[in-house]
This record gives structure tokens, C-alpha cells and sequence, in this order.
């Protein structure tokens, strides 16, 4: 669930209603930074006054969307802004910094930009601009004279340090490293002394210098940099805890008998360090999807106590009970999401806990508590009417009641405002199938699967439908398209239950050490499931585990090929290069085994 208002609303609200236009000499450049109090806003005025960097600043304080460009808003018309920012900005000189002035979200600086910061901003991201469409030649000029401009700001002024880096990242794209790395370098200490070496304004320096150790076969310190990025990204201790994490899910897979040895260090090092919470939320992920629920639970506890008024945390703890049917912990876990970390913004509680109720209503509905499923439900739409899903889970738990009114209501107030929703369409076709409104039913159906055609349930009521209400012909045809589809989604269930027997049998021949029998079951998996990387994966951690590295390091070798490069793959690689021999080769595979597992983490995040 995103709390996270949308990154335009500070921005709307600093500005009238209903400005008139103005003419392009009326225009402004302005910076902003906004924090939650007066006495944090009165502060950093007086070390920007005594000579600190408002761009810095920017970065490491303002909760503004803006923090991310040095707080930079870009141009204005001086009367699209609200009274408050007018009176601030009155007087104002380029280069210089508003009073303190109070805004939506707290208190804020205001900086009137100087022509010269205009055309830095303006010529930088016109080469982002070059770079992220490719035009590499372009872009290299555009970001040559970016760098020229931004050093009339100062030597150490973080602007600097960003068009250095988007100057590095396209010689690197060209595989110039030559050229690339002393930028890369050059930028990464700007941004160390102004913003600290371990703010978060620092990865994308680190990236592009991790980037080219890695092409050019600095290795050592390619990896240093690379487990740099994972705690400055992921939190203190990050880079240590996502190794042990990775040595569990490894282990999980032969079901090896160390498995408990590696939870224990793993649950040790998370004590010891101070992570994000974000990355709870992605270990929670990896420990669901091999089925370690337990360690899972354990994981989301912790991180809930870590962070006690954390709404988030606390409801991503349910949502795990939820996927594990664990339904009245889920429900526990939701209650008590509800009574955490209140937001000060009324109209986000609101939509907060309406989701919240949301969820405990299909607990409540899950576990055929009908009465107390409503209940939620009508809370959750009480409280956010525009909850859609709560409307439609509502009609649902109508339906089982057969309060067949009631349902059509929510499902036709849902169409009313989202007439796109096949899920409403398909429960109005229930409706009208059960009071025997054929056409009505098949017409809706027909809604449902023009939206989605996946909508299995709907092609089955619009094919009954269209034969009870005599249109034979036309109903044997949706039916037959619904057999067929079905039985596709039978056989690629086949194919997964077939895959989990023979990983489940596998595991069986492993624990009564029937290990050769096991490799070759597995080898047979792959010839039949060449694609399965799990199979694969298996195989070559048994193979490593006999000590026949050359064939295991052939096996992921061939994962790789294949594009299963997951970042256990690498990880795994480079053991069995190092048990070979092959130095230069485990370094550069831990490299990019670091790489890759930062990528998923960031995938997942996305």
C-alpha cells in the first residue's frame, strides 16, 4: 500500500487558484526547502547565511519533491504563487533566501534563482535529455559546457558534481572509461564533502564509478564500491545482511542441514544493523516466494518493532498472514496498522484506513464471517467512498448472502464511476443470470470480457446465459472457447504442480541421501523444463556441494547463457571459479553479483 501523497500537491498548493497569466518577464526561477517545523526552517536559514549551500540543504533536508533537482522548482509566474510565497519573495534578490515562510506540509525557504542557475538547470537537463534518448555525441557537448557553467558556482557546489556525473555516465555508455572515470571520481568527493558519504545523493556517483571499475577489471574495488551502494541505499549493515540473506535462500534450495545455522546469522546481522524499511518489505518477498513463511513472520515482527509507529510496516505484516491464509493474524495485524502512525494530513487517513478496513473485510470474508465482512467493508467505503475495490469486494460478499439488490447496488455505483471496471460488469451478469435476465446477464458478461478478456467466470455466465435465453448456437460457441481456455490454464498448471513434485521428490532423495538418484531426477527436469532456473539452480549447488566445480560452475555458466543470470547465479559462480582457481574470474562474478542483486532489490521497488 503507497501512503505517499502524490509529488505534486506541495507544489499545487503553493500556488493561487486562479492566477491570471502573466508575461515571460513576470517569470521566476525559484528553489525551495520545505521542513516539517518552524525551528528546523529557522535554523538552516542561519547556516545558509553563514555560507552553507541551499542546493546541499536542499538535498539533505527539504521533504519537497523538489529535493531531488537541489530544490530547484523551476520557472514561475510570480502571480501563480500564493500570498504567502509573494510576501516572501517581495524584495528578494537573485541568489538570496526568503524569512521563513509557512506552506502546505510544514515551513518553508524560498531562493530566488540567478539568471546563470537558470541556464545551468535548463542546458543540464536538456542533456539528460540527449542522454536518455541516446543521442551520446550530443549529450557530451550539451554536458561539456553544463560542467563549464556549474563551476562558476564553485568548485564544491553539488550542481557541479551532477553534470560531472551525467558527463561520466555517457563516456561510459561509449566505453570511453578513460574519460569517464576521473569525472566519475571527481564528482563522487563533491558529493561526499557536501552531502556525506553516506546519502543516499551519492549513488549515482557510486554507480557509474562501480560501472567502470567493473569494465575496466578493478574488481577489489569495484565490489567495495558495489556493497557501498547496498548500505547507502538499503541501510547500515545492508551489504552484510543481504549476504546471509542470500546464503539462506541458497541453502533452502538442497534443503541443506545448515539451513538453521545460516537463519541464525542471518537473524543475528539484522540486529546489528539499521535498514530501511523498504527492505524489510523486499526480504519478506524473497522468503514467501520459497515458502519460508515462518522466517518471513519472523522478519516482519522484527521490522515492526523496529519501527513501532510505522503503519506500513505493520500492514505489510498482515498482508503476509493474508497470502499465507493465516486470516485472523492477518486480521490482528490490520486492527492494529490502524491505530499506528496517523497521518497529519486528514484527507490520507482517510484513504488510509479505508484500505485498511478494506483488508479486513476480506479477512473477515475469507474466513465466511459474513456479517462482520460487511461491516469492515461499509467502514472502509464510509471512510473513502472513492475505495472502489471495497465497493466490489462488498457486491461479492452480497452475492453469498444472496442479497442480490444490495450487490447490484455496489457493483452499479462502481460503474457509475469507473464504467472500465469488468469486475463490476461480470458481478451485474451474476445478478441478472440468477433472476434469470438473459440477455441482461450475457450483455454485462460481454462488457466484462471486452474490458478483460481473462475474466474466465464472465465467459462462463454470458455462454449460460446465451443458452438458457435460447440463443443456442451463439452459447455452445463462448462455452467451447471457455472449455478450451481452461484447459490451457489446466495444462500450465500441470506443468507447475509436475516441476514442484520433482523438486519436492528431489528434496526427498536428498534428505535420505540419496544424492546421485537426486542429480539424476534433476538432470531429466532439465531436459524436460530446460527453461526451469530453479531446476538448474539445484543442480549445480548439489554438484558444488559433491565438489565437482567444473561441473557446477558449467551449470550456472549455463544459466547465464540461458538469461537466468538471477544474482544467486553469481554468487554461486564465483564460488566455484575461486574453488577452480580462476581468481580474476570469482572477483569479477562477486561484482556482478552485487550488481545484480541491488538491480532486483530496485526492480522490486518499482
Amino acid at each position: 500500500m503507497n501512503w505517499k501523497l502524490s509529488s505534486l500537491i506541495i507544489l499545487s498548493s503553493c500556488l493561487a487558484t486562479a492566477a491570471p497569466a502573466r508575461s515571460q518577464a513576470a517569470r521566476r526561477g525559484l528553489s525551495l526547502i520545505l521542513v516539517p517545523t518552524e525551528a528546523e526552517a529557522v535554523e538552516l536559514r542561519s547556516q545558509i547565511q553563514a555560507g552553507a549551500s541551499f542546493e546541499a540543504i536542499a538535498v539533505t533536508h527539504s521533504t519537497d519533491p523538489s529535493a531531488a533537482k537541489s530544490g530547484y522548482m523551476g520557472m514561475v509566474n510570480e502571480s501563480s504563487l500564493s500570498r504567502e510565497f509573494q510576501v516572501a519573495l517581495k524584495g528578494l534578490k537573485p541568489g538570496s533566501v526568503s524569512t521563513v515562510t509557512r506552506a502546505a506540509g510544514g515551513f518553508a525557504l524560498l531562493k530566488e534563482t540567478t539568471a546563470e542557475e537558470d541556464r545551468w538547470r535548463t542546458q543540464h537537463d536538456d542533456a539528460v535529455m540527449a542522454l536518455q534518448q541516446g543521442r551520446y555525441p550530443e549529450a557530451v557537448s550539451l554536458f561539456l559546457i553544463a560542467v563549464q557553467q556549474a563551476e562558476k558556482f564553485g568548485a564544491q557546489d553539488i550542481r557541479l558534481a551532477e553534470s560531472l556525473n551525467g558527463l561520466a555516465q555517457v563516456y561510459r555508455y561509449q566505453q570511453n572509461h578513460a574519460d569517464a572515470e576521473p569525472r566519475a571520481r571527481q564528482s563522487l568527493k563533491i558529493l561526499e564533502d557536501g552531502l556525506g558519504a553516506w546519502h543516499a545523493g551519492v549513488i549515482p556517483s557510486l554507480v557509474n564509478l562501480g560501472g567502470i571499475t567493473l569494465a575496466t577489471g578493478q574488481y577489489v574495488e569495484a565490489e567495495r564500491v558495489y556493497r557501498r551502494i547496498l548500505s547507502t541505499r538499503w541501510g547500515v549493515g545492508a551489504d552484510q545482511v543481504l549476504e546471509n540473506f542470500a546464503e539462506v535462500l541458497s541453502v533452502d534450495l538442497t534443503r541443506d542441514p545448515g539451513l538453521k545455522s545460516a537463519v541464525d546469522e542471518y537473524s543475528r546481522s539484522i540486529s546489528n544493523s539499521r535498514l530501511k524499511p523498504d527492505l524489510y518489505l523486499k526480504m519478506r518477498d524473497g522468503f514467501i516466494a520459497a515458502q519460508l513463511m515462518v522466517e518471513a513472520e519472523s522478519l516482519m515482527q522484527h521490522a515492526a518493532n523496529v519501527y513501532p509507529d510505522s503503519r506500513e510496516l505493520q500492514f505489510q505484516l498482515g498482508e503476509l498472514y493474508a497470502i499465507w491464509g493465516k486470516y485472523q493474524k492477518g486480521i490482528d495485524a490490520f486492527e492494529s496498522a490502524a491505530r499506528r502512525g496517523a497521518s497529519a494530513n486528514a484527507e490520507t487517513e482517510r484513504q488510509q484506513r479505508g484500505v485498511i478496513y478494506e483488508k479486513i473485510g476480506e479477512m473477515n470474508f475469507n474466513l465466511i464471517r459474513f456479517d462482520e465482512a460487511v461491516a469492515a467493508l461499509a467502514k472502509a467505503s464510509e471512510l473513502n467512498p472513492a475505495n472502489w475495490s471495497a465497493h466490489l469486494m462488498l457486491g461479492s460478499v452480497y452475492l453469498r448472502r444472496n442479497r442480490f439488490d444490495n450487490a447490484t447496488a455496489e457493483y452499479s455505483r462502481v460503474i457509475s464511476a469507473n464504467p472500465r471496471s469488468g469486475a463490476a460488469h461480470e458481478g451485474l451478469a451474476r445478478v441478472a443470470l440468477e433472476f434469470e435476465r438473459y440477455a441482461e446477464s450475457a450483455t454485462e458478461a460481454g462488457r466484462a470480457l471486452a474490458i478483460d478478456p481473462g475474466l474466465q467466470n464472465a465467459r462462463y455466465i454470458k455462454a449460460m446465459a446465451l443458452i438458457r435465453g435460447g440463443n443456442e448456437a451463439e452459447g455452445r460457441g463462448v462455452l467451447e472457447d471457455y472449455q478450451r481456455r481452461e484447459r490451457d490454464l489446466q495444462a500450465a498448471a500441470s506443468r507447475l504442480a509436475a516441476i514442484a513434485e520433482l523438486d519436492k521428490t528431489s528434496l526427498t532423495m536428498l534428505s535420505e541421501g540419496r544424492t546421485q538418484e537426486a542429480m539424476a531426477l534433476l538432470g531429466e527436469g532439465i531436459v524436460t523444463f530446460p527453461l526451469n532456473a530453479r531446476l538448474h539452480m539445484k543442480l549445480g549447488l548439489i554438484q558444488s556441494k559433491l565438489g565437482r566445480h567444473r561441473e557446477a560452475a558449467e551449470t550456472f555458466e549455463t544459466m547465464i547463457r540461458l538469461q537466468m543470470d538471477d544474482f544467486l547465479v553469481h554468487r554461486q559462480l564465483a564460488r566455484e571459479y575461486d574453488q577452480l582457481g580462476n581468481r580474476e574470474g570469482g572477483q569479477q562474478q562477486r561484482v556482478l553479483y552485487l550488481q545484480r542483486y541491488d538491480a532486483a532489490l530496485q526492480a522490486k521497488a518499482n
